[in-house]
């Protein structure tokens, strides 16, 4: 794990997002509904597993904040700040969660990128 090195570091996450439903269907979710329901968005999501704390799970909300458009590709853009939990993980797992079963998501464009000018 040597991308997670010094607390504070920050990391751009960005995606070019779709949602379908079970039928192929465009679907819009709802940026302002509560998580676990049937309109919420996608969320992007980091699980670790620390040597004393054990599994910790964040999430990153989308910062993007045009409504959810059906037809056409949804920007997803999230500043993940590094705490000392995160630099210590032995594991990391990042994914994106959400929105209710049977919606699928189709992602494209992908990027993670750090912000520290330290960086290498």
């Amino acid at each position: 794990m040597t991308c997670f090195i010094t607390p504070g570091e920050q990391f751009s996450f960005s995606a070019q997002m779709k949602l379908t439903d079970s039928n192929g269907n465009p679907f819009a979710c709802d940026k302002n509904a509560a998580w676990g329901t049937a309109l919420s968005c996608p969320l992007l999501s980091i699980e670790i597993q620390h040597p004393s704390v054990g599994m910790k799970r964040y999430h990153f909300g989308n910062s993007f904040s045009t409504p959810w458009d059906a037809t056409n590709w949804n920007s997803y853009h999230s500043t993940i700040t590094l705490d000392v939990t995160m630099t210590e993980a032995t594991e990391a797992f990042w994914y994106l969660q959400g929105p209710a079963p049977g919606i699928n998501i189709i992602f494209d464009n992908v990027a993670l990128a750090s912000l520290s000018s330290a960086s290498p």
